[in-house]
């Protein structure tokens, strides 16, 4: 990915496809969750927006905990 292009999704453009699944296969995580890592509440239809305030917390915890490196169990 060209600096240019990492720039340009750091100032709020959206990605392509193809740049969405070099990333996901980069950060070793699915497509799915980066969408998921993405979303915004402007992502949402205001009719929705309570359920969004009410549920979202607990996505973004769900997906960190996903997409971080798997934790070794004590053994």
């Amino acid at each position: 990915m060209t600096q240019a292009a990492l720039s340009q999704i750091e100032n709020g453009k959206r990605p392509g496809q193809e740049t969405l699944k070099r990333v996901s296969t980069a950060l070793g995580i699915s497509e799915s969750l980066l969408y998921l890592m993405g979303l915004e509440k402007e992502d949402v239809p205001e009719q929705r927006s309570s359920l969004y305030n009410e549920l979202f917390p607990v996505i973004q915890d769900l997906v960190a905990r996903l997409a971080s490196p798997e934790e070794k169990s004590p053994q």
